[in-house]
């Protein structure tokens, strides 16, 4: 039973979700009435259990190796791929795996550490605005290019842990009060000593609350959809566990709590970490998952890490991904699959946990540690018995993920031995290929010089699952020393392993994953599968050798066959005889040519380097307006926000890279049914093209008059209506083949000074400068800088005009600026114990400083210093222009204690009682200065006992400040008296 709730919108396209009811029970909580009522209906209906069948097979590319980077696209993998799309739909790829596309903290990571996964490259944040993607206009334009040529995206995500607390600058990101939680439980779950590990806040920005500093209160304010506090993690108060299901730990991560039945506060709870509902990480993930498939139109998921987070998040989300994400829905056919390191019993036993909605890699066929499988088949020179081949493949199998190389066994680093610095497999002086181990890699790794290598791809893309293509086993990137300079649409730069390329075509041509999978013939040096119907593939790793074998087929007899591995020769004719028996042959994998360990046997008549006709992807992408998502920062795309209340302020969903002569179908679906909106469409520089206005659901459809980019807006139609969230849903069709180097995305021409204003010395005014546009400033009309900033030397109009050099548009923007003169500078000089300022300055206050810290109640035109230590006068007036003078003083001998000095009433109107006590002194001298240093007494008087009681007089003196100094005993004090007549 599938337990939904929650507020759907009338179109079923935003709301809260359905989601799957995940008790440990499946009829937890459920009545003895309602149970039967169940059981009657599932007994009707035929409802019984079942495996989630998935009857759609994939040849996927692992679009990517690891630190995957290439020159001529810094920042921009999602534009590598879709330049290379045509060359994969030609090679038989019908999906691309792709790497984790959300934000990281470190613009060096592979993906793996993510940081916020609401950004794709949308937001400026952790001081950049791209991933390795790219940006996220970029990287919808990939899928939607992918999709054109019939290749779906399986999007690799992590959900194990989350890394990179704190803002750019290393604020605001660790909670003290976690960590000094984890140092007092620490001895009483045997918690290793370093309590700093995972303590920390995730805050995100968003287009409510744009980044606008580094600090960690900007940091801590950041409104960003699904942040996270120290107690969303493990350990935390409600689950005190330390590791993981493997033995992980919070170093890595640190790994999220997912079992956390809400972030249940301390009584001492810092301002970082509000009280969250129960279910929060698991439901805010849920969320996250159907948001990326509906915003991306990706097909499918790569889930990283399994065994390190439970079973039951994959099986729930998967069940809504599946069902509950709208039209975004991937049905049973979505695939998925999981990446656990382990044997057949143990990826079996995960498919079943969750109710194989996934596959996971199978390293049991692949080889691992002492397993047997392809690895050992590759390195066993021949001896290797490859009968034992069928039985490695895991018994769970139809969602399986086969494949001989991935990032994870294959991780050459550029230590020696590794790769050269162009990118090379390492060679040994004489130019041989030379192994290299890594100490991070999950497996050994398979070298793609290996003769046998086309042999185990024929394996793996002959037995049931989806076969995975390893990025360096198809493509070339080893030995051309263009590994990070070459153009992926070049066959020179980049070229095509001709084996490897010719099974996956071979294997997309002939659909022969759609067959029966059988095993006619098996021996330790040639094995023979069949596809029922389809193809008949033999390996054999005999290095000299052909080997042969007579099977009972499944196709028809007179069926004439051809070996469209290429090594049989093209008269090479077998015909299926009367009995169904066909003798198949396979070359031995020598390496030379059509020597490669495999044949493909397969009705004559088709051209395997024909086009391939595969049909495109439906390509949906939704964007939701809301203030939570998207950023504001003119640095950033600018995209998101809430229709704003009382205002008719455009808003920016989105962008689409859209084929000429196709229809654009956009959709708009508003929380607030009755206020009215207008959606426009518009060029790429926004320039209205198409619109559509009403109240509720709006539809409208575009005919596309050339391939390029078309910007998606919304606003109000009045200045009364009430903010409010809006989704943008639009259907359209990428152009197969697009040159992205000269179709790049772009930050919005946008610029903004600021309101007028003054200011107070020269200063700067920024543009803020973006790759691909020019500056023009003109100063009261007189050309300005060309350049993204410009000084401010006088007062006047200032007016800069910013281009997009590669479409044209331009945006300007003009501020007055009026030059306030700042205070005369203040000139200090000690008079005894004070430092006073000697040309006091109408209309301008003062404020000492010691150390650079204020001196509090020190906003007189003099102070009392007697220490010491570097002080200095902030100058301020009317406009809030400063002048800032520092002052070293150096005290004349050593100071008396102040509070032996008492002197009362002060302020008086002339006449003062001193009184000296304990200082230590048979004689005390009493001078009394005016605060220009001019002396007005100078006495001697006798202490008793080290006290002194005085009258002094001031009667003549004026109304005004004055300076007593007392000096006894080698030591002195300075005390303001004040007259007031």
């Amino acid at each position: 039973m599938k337990n939904i709730y929650g507020q759907m919108n009338a179109a079923g396209i935003a709301g809260n979700l359905p989601q799957k009811p995940f008790s440990a029970s499946p009829l937890a909580g459920i009545s003895a009435k309602m149970l039967l009522c169940l059981f009657c209906f599932g007994f009707c209906m035929g409802l019984a259990p079942k495996a989630q069948a998935q009857n759609k097979k994939r040849t996927i590319l692992q679009g990517f190796w690891w630190d995957f980077k290439n020159n001529n696209y810094p920042a921009g993998w999602a534009n590598y791929l879709a330049d290379l799309a045509p060359r994969l739909k030609q090679a038989g790829i019908t999906a691309v795996w792709v790497p984790v596309s959300s934000k990281n903290s470190n613009p060096a990571s592979v993906g793996y550490s993510p940081f916020d996964r609401y950004d794709l490259g949308d937001k400026f944040q952790q001081n950049r605005l791209k991933t390795p993607f790219g940006d996220k206009d970029e990287f919808l334009r990939m899928v939607a290019v992918l999709h054109a040529n019939g290749i779906e995206v399986i999007q690799d995500v992590v959900l194990n842990h989350q890394d990179g607390a704190g803002s750019a600058a290393g604020k605001g990101g660790l909670d003290t009060v976690g960590r000094d939680w984890y140092n007092a439980n620490r001895a009483s779950h045997s918690w290793p000593a370093d309590g700093t590990l995972g303590f920390k806040n995730f805050r995100y920005v968003s287009w409510a609350t744009p980044a606008t500093d580094e600090s960690a209160a900007d940091y801590g304010a950041r409104s960003g959809r699904w942040p996270m506090n120290w107690q969303n993690f493990n350990p935390n108060p409600a689950d005190a566990r330390y590791t993981g299901s493997d033995g992980s730990n919070t170093t890595f991560g640190p790994d999220i709590a997912w079992d956390n039945a809400g972030s249940i506060g301390l009584s001492s709870v810092s301002s970082y970490n509000p009280v969250q509902a129960s279910d929060y990480n698991r439901n805010n993930g849920r969320a996250w998952m159907t948001w990326l498939k509906k915003q991306t139109g990706v097909d499918g998921w790569r889930f990283d890490a399994v065994k390190h987070f439970p079973a039951s998040i994959a099986e729930d989300y998967l069940w809504n991904l599946q069902n509950a994400a709208g039209f975004a829905s991937g049905t049973d056919e979505m695939f998925a699959v999981g990446e656990w390191v382990g044997g057949k019993s143990e990826l079996d036993a995960w498919c079943n946990s969750v109710q194989n909605r996934a596959g996971t890699f199978d390293f049991g066929t692949r080889g691992f540690g002492d397993t047997p499988g392809l690895y050992r088949m590759v390195n066993g020179q021949g001896g290797f018995d490859l009968s034992t081949l069928p039985a490695t493949q895991q018994d769970q199998r139809f969602r399986t993920v086969p494949f001989v190389n991935n990032h994870d066994t294959f991780r050459p680093s550029q230590a020696s031995p590794g790769l050269t610095s162009n990118g090379n497999y390492p060679t040994d002086t004489s130019g041989n290929m030379v192994h290299w181990g890594s100490g991070s890699e999950l497996a050994p790794n398979i070298d793609p010089r290996e003769p046998r290598l086309a042999a185990a791809y024929a394996f793996a893309s002959a037995i049931d699952g989806n076969v995975t293509v390893f990025f360096e086993d198809l493509f070339d990137v080893g030995t051309t020393g263009k590994r990070f300079t070459h153009h992926p649409g070049d066959s020179a730069e980049l070229p095509v392993r001709a084996d490897i390329a010719n099974i996956t075509k071979c294997r997309t041509k002939f659909n022969w994953e759609a067959g029966a999978y059988k095993v006619p013939a098996s021996r330790a040096d040639h094995l023979v599968i069949e596809r029922s119907g389809k193809a008949i593939i033999g390996i054999n790793d005999n290095w000299n050798t052909w080997q042969a074998d007579w099977i009972t087929t499944d196709f028809a007899a007179g069926t004439r066959l051809k070996d469209y591995g290429g090594s049989s020769g093209a008269t090479d004719i077998r015909v299926v005889a009367a009995d169904r028996r066909v003798q198949i042959s396979t070359p031995p994998c020598n390496g030379s040519a059509r020597r490669k360990g495999y044949s493909i046997w397969a009705p004559e008549g088709t051209n395997i380097d024909a086009p391939l006709t595969t049909p495109s992807v439906t390509n949906i992408q939704e964007w939701e307006l809301a203030d939570d998502l998207g950023d504001s920062n003119p640095k950033s795309l600018m995209q998101g926000g809430a229709l704003p209340a009382r205002s008719k302020a455009m808003r920016t969903a989105g962008k689409v890279f859209a084929k000429a002569g196709t229809v654009i179908t956009y959709k708009m679906f508003p929380s607030r049914t009755t206020t009215p909106i207008t959606v426009y469409l518009g060029n790429a520089c926004a320039q209205p093209l198409d619109s559509i206005s009403g109240t509720g659901t709006l539809t409208k459809n575009f005919t596309v008059p050339a391939d390029a980019w078309y910007v998606l807006q919304a606003r109000n139609r009045t200045d009364t209506a009430a903010s409010q969230r809006v989704w943008i849903n639009v259907t359209y069709t990428a152009p197969q083949s697009i040159s992205s180097l000269t179709s790049q995305s772009f930050i919005p021409t946008s610029v903004d000074l600021g309101a007028d204003r003054n200011v107070c010395e020269s200063s700067f005014l920024n543009a803020f400068i973006a790759n691909g546009y020019t500056y023009q400033w003109t100063v009261n009309g007189f050309t300005g800088s060309a350049n993204s900033v410009q000084q401010v030397t006088q007062s006047g109009y200032y007016k800069v005009v910013k281009t997009n050099v590669l479409l044209g548009c331009t945006a300007t923007d003009s501020v007055l600026i009026t030059m306030v003169p700042k205070p005369v500078a203040p000139v200090v000089r000690a008079s005894a114990d004070s430092l006073v300022i000697t040309n006091p300055e109408s209309g301008v206050t003062y404020q000492w400083l010691k150390a650079g810290n204020p001196i509090a109640g020190a906003t007189d035109s003099y102070v009392v210093v007697g220490q010491n230590s570097t002080y200095s006068v902030r100058a301020t007036n009317a406009a809030g222009c400063t002048t800032l003078v520092y002052v070293i003083y150096t005290a004349t001998g050593p100071m008396l204690n102040r509070e032996t000095v008492l002197v009362s009433p002060n302020p008086s109107a002339g006449n003062f009682n001193l009184d000296l006590e304990g200082i230590n002194a048979a004689e005390a001298r009493i001078q009394i200065y005016t605060l220009d240093g001019r002396m007005l007494r100078d006495t001697y008087h006798t202490t008793n006992a080290g006290n002194l009681t005085e009258n002094l007089d001031l009667g003549n003196a004026p109304t005004g400040l004055y300076l007593l100094r007392v000096s006894a005993g080698g030591k002195s004090t300075t005390v303001k008296l004040g007259i007031n007549k």
